[in-house]
């Protein structure tokens, strides 16, 4: 017989859809509903998740995530409690191993912690969310892999502050060192194992996480996890197995993250055969991590590419690529309903749009004819094109409600129509910060405060008259910007 799992719900009854999520097997408990009291016997009710800042300062807090309206008010970065989804399972056998085969003793605080929160920031549906729950017998048998998540759940638990990180790296360390083990077994003959894969993944994802400056982007860990995908994809036993396609729609992801802030000599090409044919997989079909955006997601990888080879050889230009790019940008339609889902293509989409007219020039701009416009009205207009795509973009930003799983994807279409905004835009400009900081209130990454000090000097210069994308940037500033 499999583990058995005890589902509670939190200060509610619980929801027949919650149930059919969460408990496939073992029982259902639903908590007590308050009791309602008057007069001296009333139970005086204390914050529960309230701001690290409120605590601080004594005041009471109204725990509105991610921000609660005192630190909106102040202005300060808030450091709100982890909120759990909104049921737990109780898993005997993590705070007793004996009862179950693990090959190495889990903390059961840091992987609750992983399974109910953590793992929520790497996924769109943290209904449906292969990192959690649905990992556990890959992180029995696998050490490295056990130690790789909660090393990440011990970083994310106290902000990936500095100065706290001590289990993190002790924990992060054990993954490195077994990993290593992992691999010299596969490069003595042993298949490769997905749970390795994974590995490889968490702890790359994770590395500038803890970093202290934005200098790194995982790069070992990124080259190292494409040659393994690709081993798994050409694998008859572990091409079409749900844990690759997993995998793969991951990478595409991380990939297209890191294609404006990587070398190019430091990453590999996107279009080999094995990959381009295995992501038609995912194309059409929803994905934990990228949703319903592999195709958009794609595009935007080799585009990324494409502007950061431009970008370091000038000279090496492709016009019929980038009207190719332009093309397929301007066309994209999303493959599905919902509204964060659509709201957040929309902001990818011109993200791209910017993103290649600021870095390439305004090829493939079919409104604009050059050949009878001369330089200067030419120049206006395709800044107004920009124009008209940055305001677009930040419409399909702040379309995506904060309390949406959408909004952790946010962070580089934001950076880049931030960029783009002028002196005019004092307000938008406000709001950009804000949403930045509530970002890092969400997902507790650093990243999101360097992002904040790049606009301001980005700012500055656009102010002198000065505009250069947020690539050409970090790069003179020798800094790498991860978003994955």
């Amino acid at each position: 017989m499999g583990p058995k799992y005890c589902v509670r719900f939190i200060n509610s009854a619980p929801k027949p859809s919650d149930v059919l999520v969460a408990a496939t097997s073992g029982t259902v408990r639903a908590d007590s509903p308050p009791r309602h009291t008057s007069g001296q016997n009333r139970q005086v009710i204390r914050s529960r998740f309230g701001c690290e800042e409120c605590r601080n300062r004594r005041v009471k807090c109204d725990e509105k995530f991610p921000v609660c309206l005192r630190c909106q008010r102040r202005g300060t970065f808030c450091h709100p409690k982890a909120r759990p989804v909104g049921w737990r399972t109780e898993i005997p056998w993590l705070a007793n191993p004996g009862l179950n085969p693990w090959k190495t003793r889990p903390n059961a605080r840091l992987l609750q912690f992983w399974m109910e929160v953590t793992s929520n920031i790497l996924t769109m549906s943290p209904d449906h969310n292969p990192l959690s729950f649905p990992l556990i017998p890959l992180l029995a048998e696998s050490p490295s892999l056990l130690h790789a998540v909660q090393s990440v759940s011990a970083g994310y638990d106290v902000f990936f502050q500095q100065s706290s990180l001590d289990l993190c790296l002790r924990e992060r360390g054990l993954a490195l060192e077994l990993l290593r083990k992992d691999l010299q077994e596969h490069t003595a003959g042993s298949p490769i194992s997905p749970a390795s894969v994974l590995s490889i993944f968490v702890l790359g994802i994770s590395a500038p996480w803890i970093e202290t400056s934005p200098h790194t982007y995982g790069q070992e860990h990124l080259v190292a996890g494409r040659i393994a995908l690709k081993e798994l994809l050409n694998n008859e036993k572990t091409r079409l197995d749900s844990i690759t396609t997993f995998l793969l729609g991951w990478y595409l992801h991380w990939d297209m993250a890191c294609s404006l802030v990587a070398s190019v000599d430091g990453l590999l090409p996107l279009d080999p055969p094995e990959l381009s044919l295995a992501f038609q997989y995912i194309h059409s079909s929803f994905h934990p991590i990228v949703g319903f955006s592999a195709g958009l997601f794609y595009v935007l990888s080799r585009l990324g590419h494409y502007c950061r080879q431009v970008y370091e050889h000038s000279q090496q230009r492709d016009e019929v690529l980038e009207i190719a790019f332009y093309q397929q940008l301007i066309s994209w339609q999303p493959m599905c309903q919902e509204q964060d889902h659509v709201c957040m293509n929309d902001s990818f989409k011109y993200h791209g749009l910017i993103t290649l007219g600021r870095v390439c020039g305004p090829v493939g701009m079919t409104s604009i004819n050059k050949t009878k416009a001369p330089e200067l009205i030419f120049k206006v207009q395709a800044e107004a094109q920009l124009r008209e795509y940055t305001l677009k973009c930040l419409d399909a930003i702040f379309g995506v409600p904060l309390e949406s799983a959408c909004i952790n994807y946010q962070a580089i279409p934001l950076l880049t129509a931030g960029s783009e905004l002028t002196a005019s835009d004092m307000a938008t400009r406000e709001r950009v910060i804000e949403l930045f900081k509530a970002l890092f209130s969400r997902n507790r990454l650093q990243v999101n405060i360097w992002a904040i000090e790049l606009l301001e000097e980005i700012w500055v210069l656009r102010d002198l008259g000065i505009a250069m994308s947020w690539m050409e940037l970090q790069t003179q500033k020798q800094w790498v910007l991860q978003f994955g």
